[in-house]
């Protein structure tokens, strides 16, 4: 049986993604929902993404997709987001959010390699 249960987030840390020391993608958990299953819990969360410039670019171009040229982008991992919550009952969970899964789910990373089409040379 799934039951849901109150969650409340005690702490939470951004994560931060640095992309060729040209963008800078922030990460924070957002929303948190959680659902007690058998003897365990079932964790959802939102994410928030904000992506800005360190550099004023060369060129931007649009979209990244099959045919369109553009080259893989580097990108260095700062900081994995993280939050610590409190469910009903007093259980305590410590949740991660792996960058890279952020970067699949908003399209900065794609089947074709890194969305480097905003740095086309």
């Amino acid at each position: 049986m799934v039951e849901p249960v109150d969650a409340v987030v005690e702490r939470s840390e951004p994560g931060e993604v640095e992309v060729e020391g040209k963008v800078v993608v922030r990460f924070s958990i957002s929303d948190v929902r959680v659902a007690k299953v058998s003897h365990g819990f079932v964790v959802a969360t939102g994410v928030n993404v904000v992506a800005r410039f360190l550099k004023h670019p060369e060129r931007v171009v649009g979209l990244c997709g099959p045919g369109v040229q553009h080259r893989a982008a580097s990108f260095v991992v700062r900081r994995i987001a993280s939050a610590v919550v409190r469910a009903d009952g007093g259980e305590i969970i410590e949740i991660y959010v792996e960058p890279v899964a952020v970067g699949l789910a908003d399209g900065f990373i794609t089947p074709w390699g890194g969305h480097a089409s905003l740095f086309r040379q």
